[in-house]
């Protein structure tokens, strides 16, 4: 995943709004490889100046309309700041407005492992956003309570029935928080899966600590990745290895423990 940075600029552009049910941005400069990357939106507030972060989501959709209009990129699972995060006053963000140009350059990509980490940092302190009722592109984990709970069951049962066509006996361990939520045998073989209900098509989703444990010690594990999980007509099931699993996505923290240190 690469990280790219825009920014709001308020002497030219209303003050910045949360849009419901999405996340997104305008630019000049394509967007056509952008989908699976994150933006992070940053504004800046009156004097003294203050710069804020706004936004930051995962591009699942864009657009190049062409002919001088603005081209867009969107993501429904993001998170917004609510208050604004303030970032100004630190290294890191002294770093990245010297590599933007003062965010005169536009969309740009970050690359400096200092700044990411910087911006990761903020993401305990954002908001999920992202439609109120089962919008199509959003990732587990970001809906109510209850809608999430319904996703989740539709793609337990949805890999319960596959691997039960494939010949195996499966019991559900997920009271047990293991790192998986399936136990399946097939003869002397033994599976372990951990089953991600996806609401839309973008296959993104939360993951627990035990769980990327789990893919990366237990060699039984197998993570299946259920996209438009309560659509049956479009409902696809992704199957990875542990070892695929931490090839292919990275792992960002949403939040953390906070425990006192020990004197």
């Amino acid at each position: 995943m690469r990280h790219f940075v825009q920014y709001h600029n308020p002497d030219r552009n209303p003050p910045y709004r949360p849009r419901p049910g999405t996340c997104g941005i305008y630019t000049s400069k394509p967007v056509s490889n952008l989908v699976g990357d994150r933006i992070w939106l940053i504004t800046r507030s009156g004097g003294p100046r203050a710069y804020y972060l706004c936004e930051t989501f995962v591009v699942d959709r864009v657009d190049q309309p062409g002919r001088g209009r603005r081209n867009t990129a969107w993501g429904r699972d993001g998170l917004v700041f609510k208050p604004l995060r303030r970032i100004d006053g630190t290294k890191w963000f002294d770093r990245l407005r010297a590599s933007t140009g003062n965010f005169a350059f536009g969309l740009s990509r970050v690359a400096r492992p200092d700044i990411i980490r910087g911006l990761r940092g903020c993401l305990a302190s954002g908001t999920p956003h992202g439609p109120s009722r089962g919008g199509a592109g959003r990732g587990a984990g970001f809906g109510s309570a209850a809608d999430n709970r319904r996703v989740e069951r539709a793609a337990i049962h949805a890999v319960t029935k596959r691997l039960r066509s494939e010949g195996w006996s499966v019991t559900s361990v997920e009271a047990a928080r293991q790192g998986f939520d399936l136990c399946c045998t097939n003869g002397t073989d033994e599976l372990h899966a951990e089953v991600k209900g996806v609401r839309g098509p973008h296959p993104s989703f939360i993951i627990t600590a035990g769980e990327v444990e789990a893919a990366r010690y237990d060699r039984m594990f197998e993570l299946f990745i259920v996209t438009n999980a309560l659509r049956p007509a479009q409902l696809r099931i992704g199957r990875l290895t542990g070892r695929e699993f931490l090839k292919r996505y990275s792992c960002e923290p949403l939040s953390y423990m906070c425990k006192p240190l020990v004197v």
